[in-house]
């Protein structure tokens, strides 16, 4: 079931509310009192200061703001928007790949555990130097450390 909110402006008293916490006290008992301001006076005080407690009416009054510009206005304000859409895509892309290389980094870090523990469970069987490092892949340096 929809919901149809008629709403008088013209008797709803905007100087009533000089302060956002005026506003908030009566927002428990009525949510439409911050729009009934806004669509009222979307450029007073104590809207703007709402918009920042207020998700939904900020987003409100940047769309009002983009449809009252004029054309190049409205242009200049879609292409911002596209470079700030564009370096959050860059941002959660640069995120993944420095996700990524740090799970390559630790699966090499990994093997390379598993290399030092492999030549040193085949040196204490008594294996040579030689064919631990043949059998493990690591250098003869690091398997004489180990020994």
């Amino acid at each position: 079931m929809q919901e149809i909110h008629f709403i008088e402006l013209p008797k709803l008293n905007a100087d009533r509310f000089k302060s956002v916490d005026e506003v908030e006290s009566k927002r428990d008992e009525d949510n439409l009192i911050p729009w009934a301001l806004f669509l009222k006076n979307p450029d007073s005080e104590v809207i703007r200061m709402l918009e920042e407690r207020i998700k939904e009416l900020k987003e409100a009054a940047e769309v009002l703001e983009l449809l009252s510009h004029d054309k190049k206005a409205r242009e200049l304000y879609e292409s911002r928007q596209k470079a700030i859409h564009d370096q959050v895509t860059n941002i959660i892309g640069a995120t993944e790949e420095a996700r990524e290389e740090g799970i390559k980094l630790g699966e090499e870090k990994g093997r390379m555990k598993e290399k030092i523990e492999t030549a040193k469970n085949l040196l204490s069987m008594g294996l040579d130097i030689e064919k631990v490092v043949k059998a493990t892949g690591l250098n003869k340096e690091k398997v004489e450390k180990l020994k």
